[in-house]
Formats: structure tokens, sequence, C-alpha cells
């Protein structure tokens, strides 16, 4: 499932497999919505607890003490949510080092990459380049890449063991 804001080639950030176990853990335990599981928190303000939880069901992103608190409530390990995150990255970050694992190829046949268009519209969950505050983010493609790394750009060379070549930044303007 992909998000239609992004290339159909980069896969969905959204963490469904984690949304189902919270899902299923809360139906488990009784819990017929998120109103019912929002007054478990045994908190004053419930809505705020309702809306986190609504957010959640739609993104995957839930404070860690309010994931702490569900741990608690619904009886499960933080450990399965760490597995289950764990996975979910590995899943979105495998074609990102696959790119790194061939970085010699890419640089090797950077002619190549930047001739020809479908190679130099590849898109790789991760490579961005976004700034706080004003919401910018450019999803940066394969070919973007190499012509930045070919002048010289996005490339650290006082790395510790070597060059370092960047495929990501994000700062504040």
């Amino acid at each position: 499932m992909t998000n239609s804001n992004q290339p159909s080639n980069v896969p969905c950030d959204i963490p469904f497999e984690l949304i189902r176990f919270i899902g299923k853990k809360s139906t488990d335990a009784g819990f017929k919505n998120v109103q019912s599981l929002a007054k478990a928190f045994e908190t004053t303000n419930i809505n705020k607890v309702v809306r986190a939880l609504e957010i959640f069901e739609k993104t995957g992103k839930l404070n860690q003490n309010y994931m702490k608190k569900l741990a608690e409530i619904l009886s499960f390990d933080m450990n399965e949510i760490t597995e289950i995150t764990d996975r979910h990255y590995a899943q979105l970050n495998k074609e990102l080092y696959l790119c790194a694992e061939h970085l010699d190829l890419i640089l090797e046949n950077s002619d190549r990459i930047i001739e020809n268009t479908q190679y130099r519209n590849i898109i790789f969950w991760g490579i961005r380049i976004q700034a706080a505050y004003i919401g910018r983010r450019k999803t940066l493609t394969l070919g973007e890449l190499v012509f930045l790394w070919n002048s010289g750009s996005l490339i650290d060379s006082d790395g510790c063991c070597g060059p370092v070549y960047i495929v990501g930044a994000g700062g504040s303007p």
C-alpha cells in the first residue's frame, strides 16, 4: 500500500503491522472503541488521549509514554513494539541498504545513471532534503544524488574511514 503523495516505487511509511497489533490487543482486552480504551488511561483529559489514539490509528505514530501506558493496559511487552518497528524500518530501508551496499557500482556507472531516465528517476525511501518549521521536503532521485556526489556536494571527505556519501539532510532555516 502506498501513500498517494509519494512515487509508487517508494513504500508507505505507515506501520500497518503496529496499528493492527495494537488494534488486536485492544479488541482482545475487550475495548470496543478508542473512547473506552482512552478511559483506561485514567487521566483527567480523556479527549487528549482519544485524539492521540485516533491519530495513531491513521499514522502509527504515538507518544512513547502513551505507548508504554498501552503496554500496561493491554498487557504486552514493549519489546514486541520494538520488534515490529525494527521489521517495519528494515523493510522501508531495504532498497536504501542495497544502494549503500553497491555504492561502488553506482559511482562507476554514474554517467549511465544520469543519461538513462529509468535509472535517474529511481527513488529510495529516506533519501531527502528537508527543512524544519517550514515543512519543505524534497525527495532526491538517484540521478540527483549521483549528480551532487559527482560535483562534490553531499560528500564529507573528512570521514573517519574515507569519504562519506550523504543521502539525506535536514535542518532549520
